[in-house]
């Protein structure tokens, strides 16, 4: 497997949001492109990323043996040597088939480096996820995931509660000392996709800290649930790349964490 990409820097955005629920998962490598899917220490976290060949500026995939090869990855390692990419830099990704390395080579200018990084082997999780039918849809600036931590829990130290109204979505989050309230109308940032007798769900902290990193990757995204199901937050990027995360939510005043197998 060989894959170049045009922007180290985009692409470690993309592995530092990965590694925001879990730093070692597989990277399963195919014809089509690579995918990667893990869940936090608890379990009430999933991200799933496809990365089509499209994606790369080029992408060869050639094995004898199997269809699929699956790469155990460290990531922090692999983002700290993303951290001395220049900016025209070209970053390339390759392993061969029974090898125990990934190779990354930083290539701009006068220079080339390659790091050689040893390959983990990391038992996976399966997850079926199923076909989602959303009581509540949302088209969202994804500006607005990121500031729920700093202008809410930040403060409060507690979850926040969406209840969605035909016209907009109320939140709330309450501690000891503090109490806010908010809202957020239909506008050019905000634009209802499915509403359908939408129940009200809570999400703690970490999970908003974590969604809110979509923000460094693009500018909008789909947010939404289906009732007594995780929430999800998906975004389709223009290289063709695809991100989804589903975060376990809060459904009663117990502040007990959805018990799922979604």
């Amino acid at each position: 497997m060989e894959a170049t990409i045009a922007s180290p820097k985009e692409f470690s955005k993309l592995m530092a949001l990965v590694a925001a629920f879990d730093p070692n998962f597989n990277m399963k490598c195919g014809k089509d492109g690579i995918k990667i899917f893990c869940m936090d220490a608890a379990k009430t976290c999933v991200i799933e990323i496809t990365m089509p060949s499209s994606f790369f500026t080029s992408y060869t995939f050639t094995s004898k043996q199997t269809d699929q090869l699956e790469l155990g990855i460290h990531i922090e390692i692999i983002l700290k040597t993303l951290k001395g990419a220049k900016k025209d830099d070209i970053l390339t990704l390759s392993t061969k088939e029974g090898s125990d390395t990934i190779s990354l080579t930083l290539t701009g200018g006068e220079r080339q480096i390659q790091y050689d990084i040893k390959l983990m082997n990391i038992e996976e999780d399966v997850l079926n996820i199923p076909p989602v039918e959303y009581n509540l849809l949302i088209e969202l600036a994804s500006r607005h995931i990121k500031s729920w931590k700093t202008d809410i829990t930040d403060l409060t130290g507690e979850q926040i509660d969406f209840k969605p109204t035909p016209d907009n979505i109320q939140l709330s989050s309450e501690s000891d000392g503090t109490t806010i309230k908010a809202s957020l109308v239909q506008s050019d940032s905000l634009v209802y996709r499915t509403f359908n007798k939408p129940c009200e769900v809570g999400l703690k902290p970490k999970p908003l800290a974590v969604a809110g990193k979509i923000a460094d990757i693009c500018d909008s995204v789909q947010f939404g649930w289906m009732n007594g199901a995780p929430v999800n937050v998906k975004a389709d990027l223009d290289s063709g790349c695809n991100i989804s995360m589903w975060f376990a939510p809060t459904m009663n005043s117990d502040d007990d964490e959805m018990e799922t197998d979604a």
